[in-house]
């Protein structure tokens, strides 16, 4: 979403006008934002005031005039940006709002086996058959706050014409957006290493597409990950799922199949090898072209190589080292991605002693990968 002078002006026009009922303001662009404020009444003034922390103060100054009439902007069109969204990491789509509380509960039901009928006694019927839970606690350990400040002489700079403000907002917003998602993307990949190097995953082995082998060994990758998938998807079995990895689990034969649509997670190297995306065509025909599964390929760099401390992980897991191998992928459900932020708001703080003006983000957030649900690393031997 680009901000540009019309839709500055239109912001600051339905700022000014609420709650007129006559004399509305119609803001005349060939005019600068400097002539306004010199033509704003005092009351308009006070409402610009409001928003900030100079009430009182600000009158005087032509520079703090144009720090209120910024910042007011500035958080207005951030209301609506936040209503808009924006597009940018790919695990975007992942991620879900938390709303209320700080904490998200996984229980997962194991699969019951079933009784032989004829070899039940009369008093089974006062047996309790209680359904086994595993449960795990998801909770907010992010708390990140992304700032900007300006001096007021330099937004009075900046603010010389309705043209400089509307692009100085929009790069400050673009800003602001493209630090938020960097930073959404580089935890959302570090759930899926932390988790696999911490001993929390099983993994498959796919081999190096060398330039002498490289149909046969596409071929052979391809047919790794759909077999994967398969398995995963067909039926109900004890792989890829991580708890049947921990020492904490007493019951390690957790059966369990994939509920929900599944992702692969791949470096660009991988995916934009030519046989490999051929041979991927060829064992998934159209569906990879086509239909949701393409979706559901996400295009990343190169992944880490240590466990971040960001990540929460479970016990009992022993952990891994990566010796002559390398990670090229993860494949996973939907339901095996347990990303969840809240959006806290902007907000602006002015300082009446240094006249600065400083605009903080916050959000909180966490990145973890599910315990019961299917997920599996895709490595290669280096």
């Amino acid at each position: 979403m680009r901000i540009d002078t019309k839709q500055v002006i239109s912001t600051l026009e339905n700022f000014l006008n609420e709650g007129r009922t006559s004399r509305k303001y119609k803001i005349n662009p060939m005019n600068s934002p400097k002539f306004l404020l010199d033509h704003l009444a005092s009351e308009d003034l006070d409402k610009l005031g409001n928003v900030l922390n100079y009430k009182g103060i600000y009158n005087g100054d032509y520079s703090v005039k144009f720090s209120a009439l910024w910042s007011t902007l500035f958080w207005k069109i951030g209301e609506q940006i936040l209503k808009v969204g924006s597009y940018n990491s790919p695990f975007e789509r992942f991620w879900k709002n938390l709303e209320i509380g700080g904490d998200v509960e996984e229980y997962a039901p194991r699969i019951k086996d079933g009784f032989d009928r004829d070899a039940l006694s009369n008093s089974a019927i006062l047996s309790n058959y209680v359904t086994k839970y595993d449960g795990f606690t998801h909770r907010i350990n992010q708390m990140k706050v992304f700032a900007s400040t300006y001096d007021q002489y330099e937004i009075a700079r900046i603010s010389a014409s309705w043209d400089n403000l509307a692009s100085n907002i929009d790069a400050e917003m673009q800003n602001l957006t493209k630090s938020v998602s960097n930073y959404v993307h580089i935890l959302s990949k570090a759930a899926f290493t932390s988790q696999y190097l911490a001993g929390g995953m099983d993994e498959i082995e796919i081999p190096p597409i060398t330039t002498t082998n490289a149909v046969h060994d596409s071929m052979l990758a391809a047919v790794t990950i759909n077999n994967c998938i398969d398995t995963m998807t067909v039926e109900p079995n004890q792989k890829y799922i991580p708890w049947n990895r921990s020492t904490s689990n007493p019951d390690r034969t957790i059966t369990d199949v994939a509920i929900s649509d599944i992702n692969f997670i791949a470096t660009t190297d991988i995916l934009n090898n030519v046989e490999f995306l051929t041979a991927l065509n060829t064992q998934f025909g159209d569906r990879f072209k086509n239909d949701r599964f393409s979706w559901n390929v996400t295009r990343v760099g190169e992944f880490a190589t240590t466990i971040d401390p960001r990540i929460q992980i479970s016990s009992g897991y022993t952990p891994i080292t990566l010796t002559n191998k390398k990670i090229v992928g993860f494949i996973c459900e939907d339901d095996a991605l347990i990303f969840r932020r809240k959006e806290v708001g902007r907000f602006q703080f002015d300082n009446a002693a240094t006249l600065k003006t400083s605009i903080f983000y916050h959000l909180d957030a966490f990145a973890n990968i599910s315990d019961r649900r299917k997920v599996v690393a895709v490595v290669q031997k280096n």
